[in-house]
């Protein structure tokens, strides 16, 4: 978490999940909103260079992005709206530790079989093994769009 919702941002979580899971499954996909935190080269460098993909949907349309939706809706509900903080630190600290602590590792989710996350693992292909580099600070050749500029004008 950040004051702001930057690049530098995404990329130190994405290297807090590699570290953590013991690296990036390949083909690795991280499906976004439109923000310029997702749309710029220095993360399209960083997914290519973890052998993942940058998936968005289209501009204004939140069903593609429905599993992630659900997650915040339930981080709201079950945590957040229950307290109250007088810190930024003490939400970091909290938002953290509940969704490490509780969320991944003790509560039941009805969409993994009535598992946890952190007793669910990715299935590997026979001989497959996870991609472990991660890379921070690329940016180096012409800006690539990752997927179709959103519609400009009314909707």
């Amino acid at each position: 978490m950040g004051e702001q919702q930057s690049t530098d941002l995404v990329i130190t979580a994405l290297d807090m999940a590699a570290t953590t899971r013991g690296g990036f499954p390949r083909g690795v996909v991280l499906h976004a909103d439109r923000g310029t935190q997702f749309t710029s080269q220095k993360l399209a460098d960083y997914m290519r260079a973890v052998k993942g993909t940058v998936s968005m949907g289209q501009a204004g349309v939140c069903w593609d992005n429905a599993m992630a939706e659900s997650f915040w809706a339930t981080l709201k509900t079950e945590y957040y709206y229950r307290r109250a903080f007088t810190t930024r630190d003490q939400v970091y600290t909290g938002v953290a530790t509940w969704i490490e602590d509780f969320y991944n590792r003790r509560r039941i989710h009805t969409s993994l079989g009535g598992k946890s996350p952190s007793n669910t693992n990715y299935t590997k292909r026979p001989g497959e093994q996870p991609h472990k580099q991660t890379v921070n600070n690329l940016h180096t050749g012409p800006v690539i769009r990752l997927s179709p500029p959103p519609p400009t004008g009314p909707i």
